[in-house]
């Protein structure tokens, strides 16, 4: 009887220690590693953010206007060609044709 008794103690004690080892992985090593991961992912973001910063001031650049040099000054320009160009009825006849000057 004293034996079953003992290995009764011996495997509640077992699952216990597994119990635990699973509770201490899942609340406490798995969180902890995906944090590692998770801040050493950021470390690279942090290391490569002033090539990025660069390349959107760039960018942002070419989005303001500089006197004729911008992708937006160019833009104008171009809206005001086709706006002069459709307003302008002698480039247009009533028969879809060519004028002759």
């Amino acid at each position: 009887m004293d034996s079953i008794i003992g290995l009764a103690i011996l495997l509640t004690s077992l699952a216990g220690i597994v119990t635990s080892a699973a509770l201490l992985w899942v609340k406490v090593i798995r969180p902890f590693i995906k944090f590692c991961r998770r801040a050493c992912a950021l470390v690279e973001v942090m290391h490569d953010l002033p090539e990025w910063q660069s390349s959107v001031d760039e960018a942002l650049c070419e989005l303001k206007p500089n006197g004729g040099g911008s992708m937006k000054d160019k833009v104008n320009t171009t809206y005001k060609l086709i706006k002069e160009h459709t307003e302008d009825r002698r480039c247009h006849s009533d028969q879809h044709g060519p004028l002759n000057d």
